[in-house]
């Protein structure tokens, strides 16, 4: 399990520890030290410090590496240093290898970037970003310390940052490590324990050793898994094969039975793709949904959990089937796709419901859903998927390059994807996976983080034998099966 926080919490951590036990100046210490660990002493190392205390990790890595018989360049950006840094400064100021930033010739095998730390925001002054450009075109190996500097310590956005071979995390991950751009800068990340006490549960994720499967009895029946049932199709997205998979997915994952309900004049085309699902034929109009409570209330009685608008088109029918499920059925129900698309904003239609709702939304889904700019959304993803499952009451998983898993109370990150999921069918896939996990009683949003995590792992183990330009979604469900066990 990997504790990650917010800068605020951080900085709270930061500051009680201070104040309850242990120094800043030895904080800073062993911040530098941890550094140390990371680095091969053998090379030529540049350490680029700023002024905040950020840079002063880097002066008291400097100072530790003299002190130990080796020759770092030390080069400051400023001489203005905080209160910390100042005590460093004013041990080393006099060595012959402490430099203005402006005699840096970027030539060393490893430098160390301890610019900005990660309480920075807005845009990097000229001064600074010509630097990062530097650092970033030489042919150093880069090595940042608690954070690539330029980079958002909350969200990830990088507009003028660092991009690093190596981050050292000090005592925990941050959220901008995995968010929006930060895998992409922050290279291998390296999370150092250097004794700052945690104050609060932040978001959390779940390593390979957490994730389990409840054991299986023998004296069992197709029945006591759950009927997991799909509602999807349109007239403009037959999306048989994905259906097909997404039922198929539900099944892999333990449902004992899955239902494809479709349009009625579809059913034949679907079927023909389905083998181990049922299908059930709905009315409709031009291969459009049409709204029969009959046919509804036959579904729920059958039903344990929904996953509701893959392919199913955005139409107002749609929406009074979305709702009337919601109203009328108790247990699970996922809404992806049309399934939020259908509801137009409308999001009082899940605030009421009977049903416990699961949504999986892009930004762009997020954004329609809650008329918040996609930029909010992803200046701000975590805030704002938590505040949605609090005012919903639901659990809410938003989708990105680290996915972020809440409910009212609980924040997750799953960061194993990569860009082999960023193809068509990898969020149906994802709701068939979810889907056969709630069917069975699973906790949601266990169903949600189990999903996300084993179509990421499933990605992986495809990219080994077809890249990750050329992973499917189906390959990504055939995979999962070497996961499970």
């Amino acid at each position: 399990m990997i504790d990650v926080y917010s800068v605020e919490n951080m900085r709270n951590a930061d500051r009680n520890t201070i104040e309850n036990k242990t120094p800043s100046i030895e904080l800073m210490k062993r911040a530098a030290h941890s550094v140390l660990e990371e680095l091969d002493l053998s090379k030529k190392v540049y350490i680029i410090s700023g002024s905040g205390n950020n840079g002063g990790d880097g002066i008291a890595l400097f100072k530790e590496m003299i002190d130990l018989g080796y020759a770092p360049k030390l080069y400051l950006i400023s001489n203005r240093l905080s209160e910390d840094s100042n005590y460093f400064y004013e041990q080393v100021k006099y060595n012959f290898n402490v430099f203005n930033i402006k005699d840096c010739d970027y030539n060393a095998d490893i430098i160390v970037d301890c610019i900005l730390g990660t309480g920075f925001k807005g845009d990097v002054k000229d001064n600074v970003k010509q630097v990062i450009e530097n650092i970033n075109k030489s042919n150093a190996y880069i090595v940042s310390v608690d954070i690539p500097s330029g980079l958002n310590g909350d969200n990830g956005i990088a507009r003028c940052s660092i991009k690093a071979n190596k981050t050292v995390a000090i005592q925990f991950a941050k959220y901008g490590h995995y968010l929006n751009d930060g895998k992409d800068y922050c290279g291998e990340l390296v999370i150092k324990d250097i004794g700052i006490d945690k104050t609060v549960d932040d978001v959390i994720i779940l390593e390979d050793k957490d994730i389990t499967l409840p054991h299986r009895l023998n004296n069992v029946n197709k029945g006591s898994f759950g009927r997991a049932v799909i509602i999807g199709g349109f007239k403009n997205y037959y999306g048989a094969i994905k259906i097909a998979n997404m039922g198929l997915c539900a099944l892999r994952m333990g449902a004992g039975l899955n239902v494809i309900a479709c349009p009625k004049s579809m059913a034949n085309i679907i079927g023909a793709s389905i083998v181990e699902s049922t299908i059930y034929p709905m009315q409709d109009s031009d291969a459009e949904l049409v709204f029969n409570k009959e046919e509804l209330d036959e579904l729920i009685k059958m039903a344990s959990s929904f996953a509701i608008g893959m392919g199913m088109g955005n139409t107002s029918e749609n929406k009074k089937i979305i709702s009337y499920i919601l109203n009328n059925f108790d247990g699970p129900v996922l809404l992806d796709a049309d399934g939020l698309n259908s509801l137009n904003g409308d999001v009082d239609i899940i605030k009421n419901a009977k049903a416990k709702v699961i949504i999986t939304p892009h930004p762009k889904e997020f954004s329609r859903l809650t008329n918040i700019d996609v930029n909010s959304v992803l200046e701000n993803p975590v805030s704002c998927a938590q505040e949605l499952a609090k005012e919903l009451n639901a659990v809410v998983l938003l989708k990105g390059a680290t996915t972020i898993i809440c409910d009212k109370e609980k924040k997750y990150f799953m960061p194993f994807g990569g860009p082999s999921l960023a193809k068509g069918g990898s969020g149906d896939t994802l709701s068939g996976v979810i889907l056969g996990f709630t069917s069975q009683g699973m906790d949601l949003i266990k169903s949600c983080y189990m999903g996300a995590y084993l179509c990421a792992k499933g990605a992986k183990r495809a990219e080994e034998e077809y890249t990750e330009y050329g992973v499917l979604a189906s390959d990504v469900a055939k995979e999962i099966k070497h996961l499970l066990g």
